[in-house]
């Protein structure tokens, strides 16, 4: 939790790739190069969406946003999700577990939702909401 000015913000930055050390170097960047701002957009609404179905919260109270970071002298996106809720509900924060649990959880139904949809290349059951709608066109599961 940061504190900015008065207000309490909550917030997930997720920026880590495990990428396993059987990746060589060569592998390894194209796996990060693969990683363009459109299809982490879909990451991002896709783990946006799971963890509104994990937790058993209002689609509305969470957010997240892309960020540019700096990573292995590459630049790629990390995406950063935070509580929409005035004040900070800590539904973010509920996804750090020490266990990683809830994360995992998460990101498994983010697969599912992604992986069980049948929609070319995405719709209102997975990914699209009216939100962001303005970015419907570059959402693909």
């Amino acid at each position: 939790m940061e504190k900015l000015n008065h207000f309490s913000v909550n917030y997930v930055h997720v920026k880590g790739l495990h990428m396993g050390s059987a990746l060589n170097q060569g592998k390894r960047e194209n796996f990060l190069h693969n990683f363009s701002s459109k299809r982490m957009l879909s990451v991002m609404y896709a783990l946006l969406e799971a963890l509104s179905s994990v937790m058993d919260i209002e689609r509305n109270d969470i957010k997240g946003c892309l960020h540019k970071i700096v990573y292995d002298n590459k630049l790629i996106y990390a995406i950063v999700l935070y509580d929409a809720v005035a004040g900070g509900a800590g539904h973010v924060r509920r996804l750090v577990t020490e266990d990683g649990r809830c994360f995992r959880q998460v990101v498994e139904k983010a697969i599912a939702i992604t992986k069980g949809c049948n929609c070319s290349p995405s719709c209102y059951s997975c990914l699209r909401n009216y939100y962001n709608q303005k970015i419907h066109d570059l959402l693909n599961r």
